[in-house]
């Protein structure tokens, strides 16, 4: 199974227990009015007209920090990030010794998808007690959308340590570790998931992903179903049902699952990435093409998407413009046989035999370590 990684739309949600906080203030004179408005309009919800009387009270006081404040809070109730956080980040530079306003820039930058931005005001909010364990988990976070999976697994398990432990804690935590090759905080991370949470949707998603690698195809996509009745609005859970409906090659369903896939996530260019293959596999080429660009317009680093193309490309006989796009589809790609044979192919249509040569011994020696490793796992098996 692909293992979906934070997209913003995901992130969000792994972001959703780390709370923004108002601050408490008071003005005198005129603007008092209005900051009294605002502050009563914030609290019962009325965001529009909270922003519309911070705005005032800030016409008349810009320095005034709790207001700069609040006013990203209003805004970042609203989703709107980006102004939200140039809100909290007006209010650090008038008092960046404020935890209150270097936490909140830090989570506003983070959904914002600004996550080096946010780590010297997460890095700040450690030194706070009030804000320590939430701002090493958001830190974790970081390194997860990143890929840096050591790093994840020692900020997620600090943050856990410090007592933040929530569902999306041992679901991060579990899947950071296996990728740090720790399999032993992986088993640990999961094993609390199951015990504290054990109807958590990101249970179903990690025992899904689990049956997925271990072939039982069937068993997997009905935990990934279960998953979805739990969180039916979830970005990425339905992208992961669609991937286990393609290899059981129902394609009609899987089509549906990555439609509403995009229903939730207009920017999920992994879900454009497989309707562009199952439209390849329905003879519509310049469907799948289609698909295939827009998902690296969405992200032009999808190694997959690049791979795709490549393919699409060379069976089009564009040797040329295969060959870019298969590049491209490297570092993420290296481990994979197939896009190495296809870069063989293609070097060979375009009278490279020596490169070409060298795919293919690069296909042997990955098959060679696949083989070496399935038998090791026979010599451990018990009669």
């Amino acid at each position: 199974m692909h293992v979906l990684q934070p997209q913003p739309a995901r992130l969000a949600l792994l972001l959703a227990s780390c709370v923004v906080l108002t601050a408490p203030h008071s003005l005198r004179g005129q603007t008092d009015v209005y900051s009294t408005a605002a502050d009563a309009a914030l609290n019962r919800q009325d965001y529009d007209l909270a922003i519309s009387d911070y705005k005032k009270v800030l016409k008349t006081s810009p320095s005034f920090a709790p207001a700069w404040n609040n006013l990203g809070t209003a805004w970042f109730a609203k989703n709107e990030y980006a102004k939200a956080s140039g809100a909290f980040l007006e209010a650090v530079r008038l008092q960046p010794k404020n935890d209150d306003f270097q936490f909140n820039a830090g989570m506003a930058l983070m959904r914002s998808d600004k996550c080096e931005a946010a780590k010297q005001h997460l890095e700040r909010s450690t030194t706070s007690a009030k804000y320590k364990a939430r701002a090493e988990y958001l830190r974790g976070v970081c390194a997860f959308v990143q890929e840096q999976w050591p790093a994840a697994e020692m900020e997620i398990g600090n943050a856990e340590s410090d007592g933040f432990r929530i569902a999306e804690v041992y679901y991060m935590l579990t899947i950071a570790s296996r990728k740090a090759r720790n399999p032993e905080g992986a088993e640990r991370a999961y094993g609390l998931l199951c015990k504290w949470f054990p109807d958590s949707p990101l249970r179903h998603e990690l025992l899904g992903e689990t049956l997925d690698r271990a072939g039982q195809d069937a068993a997997a996509q009905s935990e990934i179903a279960s998953a979805i009745a739990g969180r039916p609005l979830e970005p990425g859970l339905h992208a992961q049902l669609g991937i286990l409906q393609l290899k059981r090659q129902d394609l009609p369903k899987a089509k549906a699952s990555f439609e509403q896939e995009l229903a939730i996530d207009k920017h999920s260019y992994l879900a454009m990435r497989y309707l562009g293959e199952i439209a390849q596999r329905s003879g519509q080429p310049d469907a799948a093409m289609e698909w295939y660009q827009r998902a690296l317009r969405e992200n032009p680093a999808f190694g997959e998407g690049h791979y795709a193309l490549g393919c699409l490309l060379a069976e089009r006989k564009q040797y040329d413009d295969a060959l870019r796009e298969l590049r491209a589809s490297f570092p993420a790609m290296d481990e994979d046989v197939s896009a190495h044979y296809w870069m063989a192919r293609v070097l060979q249509k375009l009278g490279r035999s020596r490169e070409a040569n060298n795919e293919l011994a690069r296909v042997r020696a990955i098959n060679a370590a696949v083989r070496q490793k399935d038998l090791q796992k026979l010599g451990h098996a018990q009669p």
